[in-house]
């Protein structure tokens, strides 16, 4: 992992469960730690990597390791309001848990907001959102991510990429 981490400290590695795919990675640096955490998601062959802190007390097998750092995009949601940080945390939280708005880009000039959240990888994800506007209506907002594995857009899940579901598991269901 050094080579795609490129830290500046080194980094330890070690297996502690094989069967369910646990690791452990020690960073000399708290930059470099910080830096790979921040950097999410990562994957490796297609398969999604989840980070945790380890918990003082516990087991390292009992770590929870299905939250995930997200960058989503939500497309062209009004003008009006967008450096306002509870109107882009809204629609934020109907994504999953808001984490933090990305004050590097114009909201007024770009064609959307962008946000980072943190979602549990076995919930499906969404690809739109809806809101109510303030005269009532009701827009449905497209929403992207960035840098994700493997995604199936007709289901929300993370692992496959069906394009077609007359033969596959989700044959004769309303997605």
């Amino acid at each position: 992992m050094s080579n795609i981490w490129n830290p500046k400290g080194f980094i330890t590695g070690n297996v502690v469960d094989a069967r369910d795919n646990i690791f452990v990675f020690r960073f000399k640096e708290k930059k470099d730690k910080l830096r790979v955490i921040d950097g999410q998601p990562w994957h490796f062959d297609k398969f999604i990597w989840c980070f945790n802190e380890p918990i003082a007390d516990g087991k390292l097998v009992e770590i929870p390791l299905y939250n995930l750092l997200l960058w989503a995009e939500i497309y062209d949601l009004p003008l009006m309001g967008r450096n306002n940080e509870g109107n882009i945390r809204k629609p934020g939280t109907q994504l999953c848990q808001f984490v933090c708005a990305d004050q590097t880009l114009l909201p007024e000039l770009e064609r959307g907001i962008r946000i980072r959240v943190m979602r549990e990888v076995r919930k499906l994800l969404k690809n739109s959102i809806c809101s109510r506007m303030r005269d009532g209506r009701i827009i449905e907002f497209d929403v992207k991510y960035e840098r994700l594995p493997t995604f199936c857009y007709g289901c929300g899940v993370l692992g496959h990429g069906e394009k077609n579901y007359e033969d596959g598991p989700f044959a004769n269901e309303d997605l």
